[in-house]
């Protein structure tokens, strides 16, 4: 069985690692994610209140609304697969069977782009379709 340190594992990942020297292991990974997830957050933020100023009170309200809208679309995009594939990446390190495992990161990598695709198409439609005048901020917002 593979020690945690012994899975390969992205180059920039490692030098990343290589901030925190004299941490090890699970405390140092877990350092370094809610480091990145924390910047990734700062960031939002930030581009939130430089939106808010460049569009205004009702385009704002339109983005906003768009956000929402794509974060239920992400729901059906996603089908399941996410969580399945965590699962699976688990059940692999445990020294399972890794055909599982092969197939179903091929099959996402196919199935993935096109349900995105069907999804974003049919919530683009629908807020085009509405016929409402602040419809440049809603596919702005679909495009984020």
């Amino acid at each position: 069985m593979q020690g945690a340190d012994d899975i390969p594992i992205a180059p920039r990942w490692r030098r990343l690692q290589g901030l925190l020297p004299g941490v090890t292991g699970l405390t140092r990974d877990a350092t370094l994610a809610l480091g990145l997830m924390s910047l990734t957050q700062a960031l939002a933020l930030i581009m939130q209140v430089i939106l808010a100023r460049a569009l205004g009170a009702a385009e704002f309200g339109a983005f906003s609304f768009a956000i929402a809208f794509l974060g239920i679309c992400l729901i059906f995009a996603k089908c399941g697969l996410d969580t399945a594939l965590v699962r699976l990446v688990a059940a692999s390190q445990a020294g399972q069977d890794t055909h599982q495992l092969h197939a179903a990161v091929r099959f996402t990598s196919r199935f993935a782009p096109l349900a995105g695709g069907l999804v974003g198409c049919i919530a683009g439609a629908l807020m085009i379709g509405s016929g409402d005048s602040s419809v440049s901020p809603l596919v702005i917002g679909l495009a984020a």
